[in-house]
């Protein structure tokens, strides 16, 4: 069901405003947008309960990277031998690991604090912000009336309704960043990016991980080739996985937490030290006074058109909060949309036909455009072409050989989409979304010249199947 004003009709609007616009988060979502209003002239509040800049630079994308890239690095030393260099008894400093992870984030523009924005001219208003009208918030004992309004107050992790859950402590993507040691046997609860992410990084400091998906496949959102890779490099970390499984209950259990496991027809109990719960995202707007700001949800999301604009059109939403897809390179787009379509009359609109997706796994998983299941859904003819990463003459003298380049294309060879598992995908990705964006075909791929020995060469030689 969907929420409505009472009766905002009668509310006047106000004559004069303290601020042309105000952003209600300091995540990238917010203050991407404030930074281009306050460039334009604007009079610009951020108003923020929690750390300046949001989730990424502070317990999401900077500080999770950063360990992960502890971890890649004892993977790349563990093959030294290989390349004649002596590198015995190597270990990962979990202290360290995390001291390392601390510097990345104090090297980040939102460590300035309240600083980096006041310097900009933007005002920072430390509280929960709460529509009073729809054109004032309360924050504390402050009342502000705004001319504009960007909602950017990110998401939560979304908890299951597991029986037992409130009896039993357990992690989530921002507590386990926090946990002084690693622990000695974890349960994840998801399959998707952040829960392969968490099962390989902590795998790596010894913990005997497992991990619970109620798909019958790990990354359910991508392609099936894509989790079969993916399944197989787990299995040879020895992280044990319980697909098409679900978690239905947990209790304590002598100093750990025993956990029971659904299969569908027989069900099993583990005993493990820790939970993560890996369970998805849900939008930060609950305790915003919607109602009174006439700003309309359904389900518990805000209902948003292509213009980033909600019920109310002074009111905007960008990022985690407004969906669909929690990526802080989202963010930043749509709060340039968002950006342009508060002061200027001709109004843009969102797409997303060409969204990377990055999975910081070792290799890395990326992806772009629609999967083969969404093709077969929209009834979208489409040709498929995969090459193995081994094929190219980079895995060789890197002695890194799983990982594969799939593409697809339409029956007349336009790009549609592709996956990639190699140890640049995330950067190798932009290639793909570059030409689905500009309707290139395979053709126009496997024709243009990619430098040898580099991963790329992957892409030119699928799309090489597909070409005239």
């Amino acid at each position: 069901m969907g929420t409505k004003p009472k009766n905002n009709l009668t509310i006047k609007k106000p004559s004069t405003f303290d601020f042309d616009l105000i952003c209600l988060g300091s995540g990238s979502a917010g203050t991407v947008a404030a930074n281009i209003s306050r460039q334009a002239g604007y009079r610009v509040a951020v108003v923020e309960s929690d750390l300046i800049g949001g989730e990424c630079p502070n317990f999401g994308c900077v500080p999770t990277k950063a360990l992960l890239r502890a971890t890649t690095s004892l993977t790349r030393a563990a093959q030294a031998k290989l390349y004649g260099l002596q590198a015995d008894n190597l270990k990962l400093d979990w202290a360290a690991a995390h001291r390392y992870k601390d510097q990345a984030v104090a090297n980040t523009e939102a460590y300035q604090g309240d600083k980096a924005l006041t310097n900009l001219g933007i005002s920072v208003i430390r509280g929960q912000a709460r529509f009073i009208t729809p054109w004032v918030v309360e924050v504390g004992e402050q009342r502000l009336r705004g001319r504009k309004f960007l909602i950017a107050t990110g998401a939560n992790p979304a908890i299951p309704p597991i029986e037992g859950l409130d009896s039993v402590a357990h992690l989530t993507a921002r507590s386990a960043l926090d946990l002084p040691q690693p622990p000695a046997s974890l349960l994840i609860v998801g399959g998707g990016a952040i829960g392969c992410e968490m099962a390989e990084f902590f795998r790596s400091f010894k913990t005997r991980v497992q991990l619970v998906e109620v798909a019958d496949r790990l990354l359910p959102a991508e392609d099936p080739e894509v989790s079969q890779v993916v399944g197989r490099i787990f299995t040879n970390k020895g992280i044990q996985t319980h697909l098409s499984a679900q978690v239905t209950g947990v209790k304590p259990a002598d100093g750990q937490i025993e956990v029971n496991i659904n299969h569908g027809q027989t069900s099993q109990s583990v005993l493990v030290d820790q939970i993560f719960l890996a369970t998805g995202k849900k939008p930060n707007i609950a305790d915003l006074g919607l109602e009174a700001a006439g700003v309309e949800t359904k389900d518990g999301r805000l209902l948003l058109n292509d213009r980033m604009q909600t019920s109310q059109s002074h009111i905007f939403a960008t990022g985690d909060v407004a969906g669909p897809y929690c990526f802080t390179h989202m963010a930043i787009y749509q709060s340039q949309i968002a950006a342009h379509n508060l002061w200027s009359r001709g109004k843009r609109r969102v797409s997303y036909r060409v969204v990377p997706r990055c999975i910081f796994l070792d290799p890395e998983v990326a992806a772009v455009g629609p999967t083969e299941s969404q093709l077969q859904q929209r009834k979208i003819r489409y040709n498929k072409a995969i090459t193995p990463i081994s094929a190219i003459g980079r895995s060789n003298t890197s002695q890194q050989k799983t990982g594969l380049v799939k593409i697809l294309a339409n029956p007349k060879g336009r790009l549609l989409g592709g996956s990639i598992i190699a140890p640049r995908a995330g950067e190798m990705i932009h290639e793909l979304a570059v030409a689905v964006k500009a309707n290139l075909t395979a053709n126009d791929l496997a024709q243009t010249i990619h430098a040898f020995p580099t991963w790329s060469e992957a892409v030119r030689l699928a799309c090489r199947q597909l070409a005239d």
